[in-house]
Order: C-alpha cells, then structure tokens, then sequence
C-alpha cells in the first residue's frame, strides 16, 4: 500500500469513530428533548375576571347566634355599649383574588354605611366593577374604634392598610352617648386566610356574611348570702391591657403593655340582691359599670385568678369591697382574653370575709371557666 493509500485509510477509520461519537451525542439531546420527556415549569395559574356584577350581602352577627347567655339591656356606665342594635355602621371592601398575580389589590367595591339600627340580618347591595373570585373586608362599628387620625380607613385604603390596622380601643363618646363594639368578619379572630371571606361572584350573587366581635365584654354580678349582711364595692379597676390590636390578625394580635389604672366602678354600690343557694347561677345583682378590653393572649392558667410567672403582662381586675364595716381588696388576674369572649366576674358575699369565692365564667361571646377566686 502506498503512502498517500495509508493515510486515505487512516482519515475514513477517524471518521467513522467521530461519527459514531456525534451520533450518540445526537441521540442524548434527542432523548432529553422529547415532548414525553420534557420537565415542565409550573407556575400559579393567571386569574381571570370577568364583567361588573351586582351582589347582594346578608349581614349577620354570628356572636349573638352562638350565645349560650341571653344579652343584657344597655349598662348605664359613661361608655354604653349598645347590645341590642349590635350594628350601628359598615365599611365593606372588596378586592380581587390574586394572592400571587398583580391584580390583588385592584379594589372593585367600596361602600360605606351608617345609621343601620336593628339586631338583623342586613341586606346590603353593592356594585362590583369585576366578577371571578373576590375578597371582601367588612368591618362593623368602625366608627367607635379609637386610632389615629393617619389610620382612619377610608375608600382610599388598601388591603395591606386593612390588614395591619390596628385600634386602642373604644372612642370616649361623653354621658348618656352609646357605642357599639367593632366587629370584622374575621372568622372567630382566628389567623387571616383570605379563602375565609373569598367568594366566587357573578351577576346577582348573593353573600352571606357573619361578623364578631373584635374586643371583649367584661361584666360583674353580686349578691350577699345573708339579708342582715351590707355589703358594698367601693371601686373596681383595671390594668396591664394592650396598647393596641388589629382587626384581621389573629387573635387580634395585641401589641404593648398599658399598666396604667382604668376605674370601672368609681363610686360605691351597694350590694342588696338575696342568694342563699351559694351558686352564682342563682340571683345575683348585674352591676351596671361594665367594661370592653383589647383582646390579651397573656393570661393565668389556673381557675383562681392567682398570680402566675407570666402574669405580669395579664389583665389584673382589683376589687376593693366592705362586708358589713370590714373593708378588704382582692386582686384577679384574667385569663387570655380572645376576641368575643364574654368574661363574668361574680362572687357571693358572706359575713364569713375570708370564705368570700369569687368566680369568672367566660361565656360566648366565647367560653372559658374560672372557679374559686377565694376573698382572703
């Protein structure tokens, strides 16, 4: 074989060889893009909206429907809480259900309502600029919440603005002047999940909508154990309430200490209602003088009301009371105070000073029991 012969055969052997390398690179990329072998990118799926949409809301007040105790006439303490019209006035946002897209704070209804008396159900009609999956926000009572003026919600607001605001608590409206208790239409103040007050709306839908309470209700009721026996309370007060909480957090989500005394009953109030039974479920006398707290997820644990290592920062009631001349104080540390509860302080007074019981019952509003709040 000649030279020239040589290196022919030596070029076709290498050319095969490459061959065979390009072609299995081929088949690789081949392989790994095949349609059936493609790995696909997923993503959150656009929303889609549609046309405007009229709506119609079915207000309700769930906190009166769940109730295991009936309502108290209006208490004649300088804040009156009116708890017959529960519902004095409304603010009802509704947004765009986007959680992952830009439209999520597009608002597409604003209505504001005042004046609205009765206990219930409200109708309310609104005009929604889109139809599809919509959030609404609605707040009862806003009117009475006590926050800074640069907080004020209005149609200008935005859903962050609606999340984060947060309220001192009830606007001091002078003698004989009634307020009523903000309410949201969180779910039982539990954590903010948009799908809790999301709906599907189209052209006349109708929504179903239930409000509670975004505060408390502390109340206190009486009695003596014998006819002779005179009883009275000189002054009850409270302190180390949160400084703030919000309306769509969980729980309220209470901020900052306020260790500062509120009187709750400043003059002294004779105790004359009868109950020998020995149980507060007996007849007892309602005081008048109530109060409404920031919700407090610090409280004690125990059913006495006895100070615990994590009390300092729960609510501390000081009741300063006389049976017959002999004037004692006791001090009753609440339990975590959720927004709805209902707290019940109530004790029967005997000429037996040191067996005087006191007993808190949290009813709904929600419930949660405390017993044998001993008088020592």
């Amino acid at each position: 074989m000649t030279r020239i012969a040589e290196i022919k055969t030596a070029i076709r052997h290498m050319l095969a060889g490459t061959a065979k390398v390009l072609g299995a690179a081929v088949a690789v990329l081949l392989l790994v893009s095949a349609p059936g072998c493609k790995k696909e990118v997923t993503g959150p799926v656009p929303a889609v909206f549609g046309g405007p949409a009229d709506v119609t809301l079915i207000l309700n007040n769930s906190s009166d429907r769940n109730s295991a105790n009936p309502i108290k006439e209006p208490a004649s303490k300088a804040v009156t809480i009116d708890e017959i019209n529960t519902v004095h006035s409304l603010k009802i946002y509704a947004f765009k259900h986007d959680p992952y897209g830009p439209q999520n704070n597009e608002l597409v209804a604003y209505g504001s309502y005042e004046g609205i008396t009765g206990a219930g159900p409200h109708y309310i009609r609104m005009e929604l600029s889109a139809s599809g999956e919509i959030d609404f926000y609605v707040i009862a009572n806003d009117i009475y919440a006590d926050a800074a003026a640069s907080t004020v919600l209005n149609e200008e607001s935005t859903r962050s603005d609606i999340e984060n605001f947060r309220f001192t608590g009830l606007v001091s409206p002078g003698t004989d002047a009634a307020v009523a208790v903000p309410m949201t239409n969180i779910p039982d103040g539990t954590a903010t999940d948009r799908n809790n007050f999301t709906y599907t709306v189209k052209d006349n839908t109708v929504i179903p909508i239930e409000v509670s309470r975004a505060m408390a209700r502390l109340s206190f009721s009486f009695a003596k154990s014998a006819n002779d026996d005179k009883i009275f309370i000189n002054s009850i007060t409270i302190q180390n309430g949160p400084e703030s909480a919000g309306y769509f957090t969980p729980d309220g989500t209470p901020e900052g200490l306020n260790s500062q005394k509120e009187t709750i009953v400043g003059s002294q109030t004779e105790i004359t209602v009868l109950n020998t039974t020995g149980s507060v479920e007996g007849n007892m006398q309602d005081l008048a003088d109530e109060d409404y707290l920031l919700p407090n997820n610090v409280g004690v644990s125990n059913s006495a009301g006895e100070f615990e290592d994590n009390a300092d920062e729960a609510y501390l009631v000081t009741v300063d009371y006389s049976v017959n001349g002999v004037g004692k104080t006791k001090e009753i540390y609440l339990p975590p105070v959720r927004p709805n509860d209902w707290v019940q302080i109530k004790a029967i007074f005997k000429e037996d000073i040191d067996n005087c019981v006191f007993e808190i019952i949290a009813v709904p509003w929600e419930r949660k029991v405390m017993d044998d709040i001993i008088f020592d």
